[in-house]
């Protein structure tokens, strides 16, 4: 059983770098690097706030008074 696993590995490290012989072959390269520029211009182009309104519900008439004061 071991052996039987121990192969299986074999074959997948086999096909690992078969694929990356292929891709250095082709000469692609999987990694993209972003420029300076990009990152600030996310950062920057976001609001730091979203100004809200908030407006509270209105007050139902069934409520206790000390629960209506709003000072």
């Amino acid at each position: 059983m071991d052996q039987h696993y121990m192969q299986i590995i074999q074959d997948l490290s086999d096909k690992v770098n078969a694929t990356n012989a292929q891709r250095e072959h082709q000469g692609i390269n999987q990694e993209q690097t972003m420029g300076v520029v990009a990152p600030q211009d996310i950062i920057y182009g976001c609001p730091k706030f979203i100004p809200m309104n908030y407006q509270p519900p209105p007050l139902n008439d069934a409520a206790p008074p000390n629960v209506k004061k709003t000072d």
